[in-house]
């Protein structure tokens, strides 16, 4: 036994206590955040003053102003990934936005490859790039009235979505790929502000069967429906001027294309085929046509199989497209259309052609048109041509001599800055040595036969009918002398319909060219009529065949002469009536009605004004009451110092042809009078209206609304 100070034995919940505070002392002690190094946030920042939060599969969006662009790509570490939400990518079923947000960020959603249901708010005005991308179970979206800009991709690889709205406050689709890979889509609504399909903008989408292009729209960007095999059939507005390479290649359906009347540029790069490249309209053309060009109404794409050694371009074909005969080895003449305006880059690159004539009317020469070793030894540029793009005849060493059909001055005001060659307008071979250019003797003067025209000021002009118009030219040399019709030709231009024509005539000894322009106008309307109605002024005519449109002229007078000015009826061809309804009771209008062919606001010369109509603004009275008397009635109406007097009527019929007694009152100041002499106890109507003499002429305002009353 021993013996000493006597302890207390240690109780066991004290010992777990101790421990406790130990090891609480021990996590104090550690770096902050290091006891929740393992967990995953589930809320923080995505803003300036927004904010995120998840749970169970619902990602909800809280606060306003702008979402922060986030990054998201694949690089050779993995990938970058800098969304907040990324730990629950795969799990998000459901995002909550609020009102007060102004941007969906860059990527935001990228991958989230679960989302099914998301509602974007008013307020947005931006899409950042790839916002949506890769969201392969999102079924639709509704862009909403506000968004004005997507970023590159936002909804590329939405493989479920079947349907988009974008409203038409959207102006930009972004560089590319926008719905590139949405395997299901059918249908999307274009915005009417946009002016360009992007890049690949519906790679892929192979369940599209058809989509309205906008008017507006100026270019198709390359790949833009590339792969789309159920689209059956596109039309291009009017304001398309650029399909670019591989647009719709691969739409296997695609069997009708419409095209609008401005393509200059049908793209296709030394790697690319033509735009439209095995569609269904190619591969029956080329079943149809066999081997050879293939043409889209005025556009020539490009050929197939092998060209005949000499190549008519059809007449009517006005743009020749990129790349169109290159690499043809087959072809060693080729002649082309007086239709033709432009030769669009690479179209004769590498060929093997060593004769073509260039007409009159072509405007542009592209990018390595004729480069590549052709077999030209000289060639004729018309003096229609205004630019010839960069390195258009490199490398043509067989090329010696360049013929400009106008003289050296012609060439230097229309081409010479507009060569891109190096810097230089000389056309550069592959041996470093130039192409010699010629310039022709200038013709005089050219003009139109008086006899054959009218003249509006200088302008010459003939009055549409329908027909095809060739007023004679009157050609002179340079002492003015008359020179005799076989010794140059005349051509016409735009001659078919209302607008400006042109009459070009070619010196047949080669000397040079002259062009003279005239104007088709519109005849005018036939029968012109006035009248005051309840609302205004109504004015009615004939319709003038051709026309597009009306112009109505109004020239007003008070105590002063007013000036002309001009209402404008945009593209209403159907018009045979209008309404003035800004008319001031007694002031005198006179009116014109002009039928216009193109924009009214620049085009009044192709119309001509119809006769002229005037008439002083009336308006219409108000029969106050209507007192009976023996075989009498008193009426009373609301007047007007303005006009001249009144009329007022009296009938046993609403149509007011039985019974009709008239009875006119000379004093304006006068608005009673007692109608004797009707049938005793008889129903009676009454109307009133007013009247107005100005220079010998009487006006009438329109009829009051009858009034019925009963004679004692």
């Amino acid at each position: 036994m021993i013996y000493g100070t006597k302890r207390k034995p240690i109780c066991f919940m004290r010992m777990i206590r101790i421990a406790v505070c130990i090891l609480a002392m021990l996590i104090a002690a550690l770096p902050a955040g290091k006891a929740k190094a393992d967990e995953t946030e589930t809320s923080g920042t995505c803003g300036d003053n927004l904010y995120w939060s998840y749970s169970d599969g619902t990602l909800t969006i809280t606060g306003s102003g702008p979402m922060d662009h986030f990054q998201y790509a694949y690089s050779s570490q993995g990938i970058i990934c800098t969304i907040p939400w990324k730990e629950y990518r795969n799990e998000i079923v459901r995002v909550i936005l609020p009102d007060g947000i102004t941007r969906i960020g860059g990527c935001a959603f990228a991958d989230c490859v679960n989302l099914r249901e998301i509602e974007l708010p008013e307020g947005i005005e931006s899409i950042g790039e790839r916002a949506f991308c890769g969201c392969q179970s999102l079924p639709s979206i509704t862009v909403p009235d506000g968004v004005v800009t997507f970023g590159r991709e936002v909804f590329m690889n939405c493989y479920q979505l079947k349907s988009a709205y974008l409203p038409d406050s959207v102006t930009d689709l972004g560089d590319m790929h926008v719905f590139a890979q949405c395997y299901q889509l059918k249908s999307v609504t274009l915005p009417s502000g946009i002016k360009t399909i992007p890049i690949g903008a519906f790679y892929l989408c192979n369940q599209l069967r058809s989509i309205e292009i906008p008017d507006g729209v100026t270019t198709i960007e390359s790949t833009a429906f590339e792969g789309c095999s159920a689209l059956t059939e596109i039309e291009l507005p009017a304001s398309v001027t650029r399909i670019e390479s591989r647009a719709f290649q691969g739409c296997s359906s695609l069997g009708t294309i419409t095209i609008g009347s401005n393509i200059s540029y049908v793209g296709r790069s030394i790697n690319d085929d033509s735009p439209f490249y095995g569609t269904r309209y190619w591969n029956t053309y080329v079943e149809e046509h066999g081997d050879g060009p293939v043409y889209l109404d005025y556009l020539l794409l490009g050929y197939e199989g092998t060209c005949p050694e000499e190549t008519v371009v059809k007449d009517g074909t006005r743009v020749i497209a990129a790349s169109a005969f290159r690499d043809c080895r087959s072809i060693s003449r080729i002649v082309l259309p007086e239709s033709l305006e432009t030769i669009n880059d690479l179209a004769f690159l590498r060929s093997s052609v060593e004769e073509i004539v260039l007409s009159e009317g072509i405007r542009t020469i592209g990018e390595y048109a004729f480069s590549g070793g052709s077999q030209l030894k000289q060639i004729t540029i018309p003096s229609s041509v205004r630019s010839i793009l960069h390195n258009a005849f490199l490398d043509d060493d067989a090329l010696t001599d360049v013929y400009y059909n106008g003289t050296e001055q012609m060439f230097r005001e229309r081409l010479e800055n507009n060569i891109k060659q190096s810097g230089n307008w000389r056309i550069l071979r592959g041996d470093g040595d130039c192409a010699v250019w010629h310039f022709l003797t200038d013709v005089s003067s050219v003009e139109l036969d008086p006899s054959d025209v009218r003249f509006n000021g200088t302008t010459p002009y003939v009055i549409y009918d329908g027909s095809e118009k060739t007023p004679r030219v009157i050609a002179r040399d340079a002492a003015g002398e008359i020179v005799a019709e076989d010794d140059y030709t005349v051509t016409y231009r735009n001659n078919t319909q209302p607008g400006t024509a042109f009459a070009d005539v070619y010196w047949n000894g080669g000397d040079g060219t002259k062009t003279v322009m005239f104007k088709i106008y519109l005849p005018p309307a036939e029968r012109t009529a006035v009248g005051n109605t309840a609302d205004g002024i109504r004015i009615e005519w004939d319709p003038v065949e051709g026309a597009k449109g009306y112009v109505i002229y109004r020239r007003a007078w008070n105590t002063k002469s007013g000036g002309w000015t001009a209402f404008a009826r945009w593209n209403n061809t159907t018009a045979t009536e209008w309404t003035d309804t800004k008319v001031y009771a007694g002031t005198r209008y006179q009116y014109g009605v002009k039928a216009y062919a193109e924009d009214p606001m620049n085009n009044y010369d192709l119309g001509r004004v119809g006769p002229l109509k005037t008439t002083v603004r009336i308006t219409t009275r108000t029969v106050r009451s209507v007192t009976p008397g023996t075989r009498s009635l008193t009426v009373a109406w609301t007047g007007s110092s303005l006009f001249t007097g009144y009329d007022v009527q009296v009938a046993t019929d609403a149509a007011f042809t039985k019974g009709l007694k008239t009875v006119r009152i000379a004093n304006p100041k006068t608005y009673r009078t007692t109608i004797r002499d009707l049938k005793a106890e008889t129903d009676y109507y009454v109307r009133v209206r007013s009247y107005d003499v100005f220079e010998g002429m009487t006006y009438r305002g329109g009829w009051s609304e009858p009034v019925k009353g009963r004679t004692q």
